[in-house]
């Protein structure tokens, strides 16, 4: 990230999937440096919490907004509040991510494949649709971070085939967007974030499935995102 070379210190930082796990790790790391951090996620409880629990000593900003990554209302939604809030955005990353059960290839289900690929991959989608144009639009210097996994993206994971094909795409999208963003000369980096380390406790193969399509099913319904800070809900 050459063009933050000075850090991070009032920088817009937006995080997908910003609740609990990886994405709570980065927000909470971008909050240290001074960043004003966005937090993005389904389970809005859990985002009140960690908004609360990080903004006691984020040296930065921490503000939380409920979004539906799947859908590309609520995620046009969430970069418009971002931006009418913030005026900017100058990291965005894509980490939303689900996995489903592991299982043999020909014994998934359709809606394995149709549920971990709206998170994993449409998400992904979505968040370079709504915020990308902005950004660039903006001329000011960016960079876009699309959380993948070694487990697709380098050397798949034979009993995960769902999860691993999902993650093979991000990556193969994030190369995509690398290059015509580079061709039109635009200020805005790009990288593919491989997590190492093991298996980590990232709530992925732990999450309540059902309770998370039934948020995402209120948020489809019309509840589109609330723009929730350490001190509250902002409206």
């Amino acid at each position: 990230m050459g063009e933050f070379d000075s850090g991070f210190r009032d920088r817009v930082v937006v995080i997908t999937g910003g609740a609990s796990g990886i994405g709570r790790a980065l927000g909470e790391r971008f909050a240290a440096d001074g960043a004003r951090v966005v937090l993005a996620d389904v389970e809005r409880d859990r985002l009140e919490r960690t908004v609360e629990e990080l903004g006691k000593s984020a040296a930065g900003e921490v503000a939380g907004i409920t979004a539906d990554v799947t859908d590309p209302a609520s995620v046009e939604a969430l970069a418009a509040g971002v931006y009418e809030r913030f005026g900017a955005v100058h990291v965005l990353i894509n980490n939303a991510g689900v996995g489903a059960p592991s299982a043999k290839p020909w014994e998934t289900t359709p809606n394995d494949w149709r549920w971990v690929h709206s998170v994993n991959v449409f998400g992904v989608a979505h968040g370079i649709q709504s915020f990308v144009p902005r950004m660039i639009a903006s001329a000011e210097p960016g960079y876009v971070v699309n959380t993948s996994s070694g487990d697709g993206a380098i050397n798949p994971l034979p009993g995960a085939s769902v999860y691993a094909a999902s993650k093979a795409a991000v990556a193969t999208l994030t190369e995509c967007l690398a290059a015509q963003l580079a061709a039109d000369g635009a200020r805005i980096g790009v990288s593919l974030f491989l997590p190492g380390g093991g298996l980590l406790d990232t709530g992925l193969w732990t999450a309540d499935v059902a309770t998370l399509r039934e948020r995402a099913g209120r948020l489809r319904d019309g509840k589109y995102p609330t723009l929730t800070d350490s001190h509250g809900i902002l409206g």
